[in-house]
């Protein structure tokens, strides 16, 4: 559990459940929720996926779908438009939800539960520049995907929805 201390007094926090923790000072109740977050499928008009290398840890180096974490206020949609403009500097405007997943995010030694929210949208004539946490691109062929070389496991599911 990446916290020991109550947020609000100090106070030592005790595991009452798996993701509930209450404070033994001042019953403060910290619930540990996943980190809703996204990824969108970029296909182009021959049908090829955009991946992202990643630019940072976790995972640096390894091949991603364009995405990120929510902020605050913002829907899951205007996330998922705003993440990949900012990896890759393509706009759109029409995606369509694929479903959802679960994963964990390891961050500095603690692993954070997220809920991926899959998205996914055709572009034709792309002009895709890496950006933001993405230092590289590249155009995969659905069967020509490195799964051995994915930054997390929630990438194959998310392209496991468009093949089925």
């Amino acid at each position: 559990m990446p916290y020991r201390f109550c947020p609000k007094c100090g106070g030592r926090l005790k595991r009452q459940k798996e993701n509930l923790y209450i404070c033994a000072k001042c019953s403060y109740e910290f619930w540990l929720n996943p980190r809703p977050c996204n990824m969108i499928i970029v296909q182009n008009e021959t049908d090829e996926i955009l991946f992202v290398k990643r630019k940072i840890s976790p995972a640096k180096g390894k091949w991603d779908l364009p995405g990120g974490f929510m902020e605050l206020y913002e829907n899951c949609e205007k996330a998922a438009m705003r993440e990949l403009y900012e990896e890759t500097n393509l706009k759109v405007h029409n995606i369509k939800y694929l479903g959802s997943t679960t994963d964990v995010y390891p961050y500095k030694g603690d692993k954070y539960p997220t809920v991926v929210l899959a998205y996914k949208t055709q572009v034709r004539n792309a002009q895709v520049k890496a950006n933001d946490d993405a230092e590289d691109f590249h155009w995969f062929k659905i069967n020509n995907i490195p799964t051995n070389k994915l930054a997390f496991k929630c990438i194959k599911w998310t392209v496991d929805q468009i093949k089925n």
